[in-house]
């Protein structure tokens, strides 16, 4: 526990260095996920889901299922693309009928931003191999 507590203290102090001024101007993001999954160690259910910043430089972010009451926040991190992404969407990894969320891209932003990827999908992939990817569309709002 201290040692998330320390590297989430890290990763505030390093957040005006990393800013990124998209998740700002996009309010939230909904998608409606048709699919149980995990979001870092936490079992979502299937339902609509709004990302959203929970932090005012993007880099914490808030998954959010109202109805169900079900909530997640992540710390991720970005890599930059030449083409950018055309859509919002959602990233899910699936080993077998299990499905991580796995990253999130924004429409006309050449930032992926990532979830790092927790011990179940860690083992899934050392027993299982590669995964599919499933990208969900969502809309800014």
């Amino acid at each position: 526990m201290k040692y998330a507590a320390r590297m989430l203290a890290v990763a505030v102090m390093m957040m005006p260095l990393l800013a990124s001024a998209q998740w700002q101007d996009a309010h939230k993001l909904v998608v409606q996920v048709p699919f149980e999954f995990m979001a870092g160690n936490k079992v979502m259910p299937a339902g609509e889901f709004v990302v959203q910043a929970a932090d005012r430089v993007g880099k914490i972010l808030q998954i959010h299922n109202r109805e169900a009451d079900a909530s997640q926040y992540s710390i991720v991190s970005s890599n930059e693309t030449q083409k950018g992404a055309a859509v919002n969407a959602l990233i899910f990894h699936k080993y077998g009928d299990r499905y991580f969320l796995s990253g999130i891209a924004l429409a006309d932003s050449q930032a992926i931003y990532w979830l790092p990827r927790d011990k179940a999908e860690t083992e899934l992939q050392a027993q299982n191999g590669p995964a599919t990817q499933q990208t969900l569309l969502g809309a800014a709002k």
